[in-house]
């Protein structure tokens, strides 16, 4: 069994990191431009969808697989890839989409996943974007279960989600369960918030799901990349919570 207590101390950076270094971006249109993936396998919540719609500074488009691989990636500033199933994300993305990605990641790209979008940026699959050195745990039981699931929220996490709320109650739905076990001192990771219980499938191991991140925050590149497990679009009185790190992202990007 991993113990993520023992990495902890390569992730409590202080505020002056690396992701403090606001490097305020202007594309030319004044608004944040988001492409929300939606294809096969993408199943994205209606609240999180409308929010980006009906936020005067973001302008919302939808984007398949075809399109990726068509290069559309090149006029926009964030890439939001919902939940859903990751296997058929994938799929969708096919391999040169997958590229795609990632080639617009590490050119400065930002990148969010929540639920299947957080397993996809994991390189936990050969199929996976692989856009941070993540693996999950107990990954022959995901079917981990639905339900609300209580996050603590660090200093940074606060910030990011525009919220002063240190425990949140959030949507858990068969998220990823990550392994921070590959990542080192010397890569730029900050955890954001950490489950403080737990759901076990049938089968599944009990005891490694609390105290594992279930918000955190990377680089790929000159991107950032978000991950983000449980599904707080899921109540309409935290949906905001996402709204707020699309525009931090931003604010953030090189």
């Amino acid at each position: 069994m991993h113990s993520i207590f023992r990495f902890l101390p390569l992730f409590l950076f202080v505020a002056t990191n690396v992701f403090a270094n606001v490097q305020v971006y202007n594309n030319g249109t004044n608004k944040i431009r988001v492409a929300l993936f939606l294809d096969k396998g993408a199943h994205p919540r209606n609240h999180l969808r409308n929010a980006i719609e009906d936020a005067p500074d973001m302008i919302l488009t939808l984007i398949d697989g075809e399109e990726l691989r068509e290069g559309q990636l090149s006029n926009i500033d964030l890439l939001l890839v919902p939940g859903g199933s990751a296997k058929k994300e994938s799929m969708s993305m096919k391999e040169e989409g997958r590229l795609a990605v990632r080639n617009f990641v590490s050119r400065g790209g930002l990148y969010m996943g929540i639920c299947a979008g957080c397993y996809l940026l994991t390189q936990a699959r050969s199929t996976d974007l692989g856009l941070l050195p993540l693996n999950t745990l107990d990954k022959a039981h995901w079917q981990r279960g639905k339900g609300e699931l209580p996050i603590e929220l660090t200093p940074l996490g606060n910030e990011i989600f525009g919220t002063n709320q240190k425990t949140l109650e959030i949507l858990y739905h068969n998220g990823p369960v990550i392994d921070v076990s590959h990542v080192t001192s010397e890569s730029n990771f900050q955890i954001l918030g950490y489950f403080r219980g737990e759901l076990v499938g049938k089968g599944g191991i009990r005891g490694i799901m609390n105290g594992t991140p279930a918000m955190f925050l990377g680089r790929f590149g000159r991107g950032l990349v978000l991950g983000i497990s449980p599904h707080p679009e899921a109540k309409l009185s935290e949906v905001n919570m996402e709204i707020s790190a699309i525009r931090w992202l931003y604010a953030h990007r090189q």
